[in-house]
């Protein structure tokens, strides 16, 4: 049997660390993400799984069925969000397109720059590989005219969304073993939360355990 537990609570704050690094390979290796001569770490969230078979690997994208967050945010811009398997195959859920673009919530953030009265409340949101929606950024980037509001913000609606690099990229991944959400804020002043978030594996992946009880 396969649980799917619930990771728990990550705050988002700014992300800057220091201002002496020029590239991504003079960050220090616990603030590995470089913008703008700023080093910027990242937030790691951990979900353990131990109930597929011992050598059992991820063998196909459908073998996810979704990973899923709640979460507030002031910027979805800011942040950069990934998912890491157990042997260290990672993809990219959300990706930093760069200091440019229009402020976009995610859910209803505390507003923390001032320009607005917000207050913290998370919406739910999936990446699935058979999200007919299209990566977060660009969904926001073409669909300007329909979006949402709160607090006179435009906000992400809350649904099912594509990630930004394909679900390929984790096949051969060892799915026993801590999976981890990782966050990196890369544009200064805005702040989150993510509220809690989960990995929802398709079930028939899991190993058939019927048989005779051995003592």
């Amino acid at each position: 049997m396969v649980e799917h537990p619930t990771g728990s609570p990550v705050a988002l704050p700014d992300g800057i660390i220091g201002s002496t690094c020029q590239t991504s390979t003079t960050c220090a290796p616990a603030t590995p993400n470089c913008v703008e001569s700023e080093c910027h770490a990242s937030y790691v969230s951990t979900l353990h799984f131990g109930g597929f078979g011992s050598t059992q690997l991820l063998t196909a994208p459908s073998n996810i069925v979704s990973v899923c967050v709640n979460i507030s945010h002031e910027w979805s811009r800011d942040v950069e969000i990934s998912l890491q398997a157990p042997s260290g195959q990672l993809i990219r859920l959300q990706k930093f397109l760069g200091r440019m673009g229009g402020e976009i919530y995610l859910g209803h953030p505390a507003d923390t720059d001032g320009d607005g009265t917000g207050t913290e409340q998370g919406a739910d949101y999936c990446w699935k590989p058979t999200a007919t929606n299209p990566p977060m950024l660009d969904y926001v980037n073409n669909n300007s005219g329909v979006m949402m509001t709160y607090d006179g913000h435009p906000e992400l609606p809350p649904g099912d969304y594509a990630s930004a690099d394909p679900w390929t990229m984790l096949v051969g991944a060892t799915l026993n073993g801590n999976w981890q959400i990782v966050v990196t804020d890369l544009w200064p002043i805005d702040a989150g939360v993510i509220h809690q978030w989960s990995i929802a594996f398709d079930p028939s992946i899991v190993q058939d355990c019927s048989g005779p009880i051995i003592q």
